[in-house]
C-alpha cells in the first residue's frame, strides 16, 4: 500500500510540476481555459454526435418541432429576464458581498418568470391553437416557460461559477448534463416513448440537471433571499441589464436574418451552398466562446480595480489566442470537408474572415460589458444591424450573390470598428 501510495504521490507531484511549467509558459492562458474548452465541447459537440441517434429514435418531424420550440425558448428567456442573468459577471467585482447581490438577480428572475409565465399561459389558453403538430399552444407554452426558467438560472449560476474561478464546476456540470441526455435518449427508445413530449422532456431533464449541478452546494448554501437594502439596487441593475438583453436579441436575429434573405431571393442551390459554407465556418466560434468565458471575469476584476494596463495586456493575449485558434479551426474544418466530400466554395473563406472579425468583436464587447457600458454596446449593434439589413436587402433585390456573402464581414468589421473606437477613451482615463 505504501509502495502504491508513494508511487502515485510521485506521479501527482510530477503532474503538478508540469502544470506549473505550462502555466508559466506562453501557453499558460490556453492551458487555464481547458475546463471551459472541455465543457463547451461537450455542450456543443455531444448533441451533434447524438443527432443521428436522436433523429432515428424520435423522427425528423419531432426533432424539427423541438428545434422550433427551443428557438422560442432562447428568445422568450432573454426577453422575460430583462437581461439580468447577463449582468452577473460585470457587476460581481463591484460588490462587497457579491453572493448577496446575486441573490437579488435570482429573486428578480424568478419573479419575472412567474409574472410573464402566468401571462403567457393565459394568452396561450385563450388562443388554444396547435403550434407544433398536435401539441396545443398552452402545452407548448408550459414547456417553453419551464425550459426558459432553467435557461436563465443556468446563465446566472454560470456567472457565479465564472466569477469565482471554478472552471471545473462548469466542466462537471456539462458532463452530468451529457450523461443525462444520453441516458434519456436510451430510456425513451427502450420504453417506446418516442414522441415530441418525450424528446422535450429528455432535453429539459438534461439541461435542468446540468443547471442544478452548476448551482452546486456552495451556491445554494451561500445565496439567501435579498435583504431590503439590496432591493433598492434593483432599478440600477435593470437599467444596466436591459440593453444587454436587447443586444443579445439583436445578435441572435443577426445570426439568422441572412439565411431568410438567402432563401427568399436566391435559387435553392445558392441558398444551400450558402448555409453549408456558413455552418462549416461557424465552428470557428468555439474559440471566442471559450476565450470569453475565461476572460470575462478577468476583465471585470481588472476594470473594478481600474488597472487599465493589465486590461490591455489581457485583451492583446485574448485576441492573439482568438486569431490563432480560429485560423486553426478554419483550416481543420476545410480539411475535414475535403476528406468527407463536403463541397465548400470560395464563400467559405469569406465566412472565415467574418468569424475572425466576430471573434475579435466578442473580446471587445466582453471588455465593454466589464466597463458597465451596456447602452453603447446596444447602440453599436443597432447601427451594425441597420447596415447589415440594408446590404442584405440590396443583395436580394439585385440578386447579387457576391454582395450577399460580403454583407457578413462588412457587418462584423463595422461592429469591431465601432466598439474599438468607442471603448478607448474609458481605458485612457
Amino acid at each position: 500500500m505504501m509502495f502504491w501510495g508513494g508511487r502515485w504521490g510521485d506521479v501527482a507531484n510530477m503532474i503538478r510540476q508540469v502544470e506549473t511549467l505550462i502555466n508559466r509558459s506562453r501557453f499558460g492562458a490556453i492551458w487555464r481555459m481547458r475546463y471551459y474548452a472541455g465543457g463547451l465541447a461537450l455542450q456543443k459537440g455531444l448533441p451533434l454526435i447524438l443527432l443521428p441517434l436522436i433523429v432515428a429514435v424520435f423522427g425528423r418531424e419531432n426533432y424539427g418541432y423541438y428545434v422550433l420550440i427551443f428557438s422560442g425558448v432562447q428568445i422568450y428567456a432573454t426577453t422575460i429576464s430583462l437581461g439580468i442573468p447577463l449582468a452577473v459577471v460585470p457587476t460581481w467585482f463591484h460588490r462587497d458581498d457579491p453572493l448577496r447581490f446575486v441573490s437579488l438577480c435570482y429573486a428578480l428572475v424568478l419573479g419575472l418568470a412567474a409574472v410573464f409565465g402566468f401571462t403567457t399561459i393565459l394568452a396561450a389558453a385563450l388562443w388554444n391553437a396547435p403550434v407544433a403538430g398536435t401539441m396545443r399552444a398552452v402545452e407548448a407554452a408550459a414547456w417553453v416557460i419551464l425550459f426558459a426558467l432553467f435557461y436563465n438560472v443556468n446563465i446566472i449560476s454560470m456567472g457565479v461559477v465564472r466569477s469565482q474561478g471554478r472552471q471545473h464546476a462548469f466542466f462537471y456540470a456539462s458532463v452530468f448534463g451529457g450523461v443525462v441526455l444520453s441516458l434519456g435518449v436510451a430510456m425513451a427508445y427502450l420504453l417506446g416513448q418516442v414522441g415530441l413530449r418525450s424528446l422535450i422532456l429528455v432535453q429539459v431533464a438534461a439541461f435542468g440537471s446540468a443547471t442544478l449541478a452548476l448551482l452546486g452546494r456552495s451556491v445554494v448554501r451561500d445565496v439567501r433571499f435579498p435583504q431590503r437594502s439590496y432591493w433598492r439596487e434593483a432599478l440600477p441593475l435593470v437599467r444596466y441589464s436591459i440593453p444587454l438583453g436587447l443586444n443579445t436579441l439583436l445578435l441572435v436575429v443577426s445570426m439568422g436574418i441572412d439565411k431568410w434573405f438567402a432563401t427568399a431571393f436566391f435559387p435553392r442551390q445558392d441558398f444551400l451552398t450558402y448555409v453549408i459554407n456558413y455552418q462549416a465556418a461557424f465552428a470557428m466560434m468555439f474559440v471566442p466562446a471559450v476565450v470569453s468565458l475565461y476572460v470575462g471575469p478577468i476583465f471585470s476584476e481588472l476594470v473594478a480595480r481600474k488597472d487599465w494596463q493589465a486590461v490591455r495586456h489581457e485583451e492583446r493575449k485574448a485576441m492573439i489566442i482568438n486569431i490563432a485558434g480560429s485560423v486553426s479551426v478554419a483550416i481543420g474544418m476545410f480539411a475535414y470537408a475535403w476528406i468527407t466530400g463536403l463541397r465548400l466554395t470560395g464563400g467559405y473563406w469569406v465566412f472565415v474572415v467574418t468569424f475572425i472579425l466576430q471573434g475579435q468583436y466578442v473580446v471587445q464587447s466582453t471588455q465593454l460589458m466589464a466597463q458597465m457600458r451596456s447602452v453603447w454596446l446596444l447602440m453599436t449593434t443597432l447601427i451594425g444591424m441597420v447596415v447589415f439589413t440594408a446590404l442584405l436587402l440590396m443583395a436580394g433585390l439585385t440578386r447579387n450573390l457576391y454582395l450577399l456573402y460580403m454583407a457578413a464581414p462588412i457587418y462584423d468589421g463595422l461592429l469591431l470598428a465601432l466598439i474599438s473606437w468607442r471603448k478607448r477613451p474609458s481605458i485612457a482615463d
